[in-house]
């Protein structure tokens, strides 16, 4: 829907299942564009096993005509909810991932922008809650392959040792 120079953007159920694999379920967002800013509410893309949601969030822009090159600057509020993914639903992008049926919860608290991201807080754990990896830092440099860094100031890994021999085994 087009109001003055608004578009309003609400995608209720996208669906498919290209042939590498990759099985969307369900895609639903309610999208709002202007000249200011990019709102984004109602997040959730779910996989045959997965679930993933994001908090409502704004992008605010300067102009739809530059925002391609506004992109990689603008400031990003990223934060996850209830979500958790099957590992087996990621194996079309990492084919080692097939036999695996664990199931990760995963919870993310980041900000600032493509280029350079703070991760105020990643946590993953198991379903069962066998195991759990917290973790925060950052990120930089994210658009150029060739200078990537990865600064991670804070780990936790918590493994029981069952866990680790099924998941070790199933690769």
């Amino acid at each position: 829907r087009v109001k003055n120079d608004d578009f309003i953007v609400k995608v209720k159920r996208l669906s498919f299942a290209e042939r590498s694999g990759l099985n969307l379920k369900r895609l639903t967002l309610d999208l709002r564009l202007n000249n200011q800013e990019v709102g984004v509410e109602n997040f959730r893309v779910e996989l045959p096993n997965s679930c993933f949601k994001m908090k409502d969030f704004v992008l605010h822009i300067n102009g739809l005509k530059t925002i391609g090159s506004q992109i990689k600057n603008i400031d990003l509020d990223v934060n996850t909810s209830e979500s958790y993914v099957a590992l087996k639903d990621l194996a079309c992008f990492v084919p080692a991932f097939a036999n695996l049926q664990n199931v990760v919860n995963v919870d993310v608290v980041a900000n600032g922008s493509l280029q350079n991201l703070n991760v105020s807080s990643l946590n993953l754990s198991t379903k069962k809650g066998n195991t759990a990896i917290k973790m925060k830092g950052e990120l930089n440099q994210l658009l150029n392959k060739d200078s990537i860094s990865v600064d991670l100031s804070n780990i936790y890994v918590h493994v029981e040792g069952r866990e680790a021999v099924d998941v070790l085994s199933s690769m």
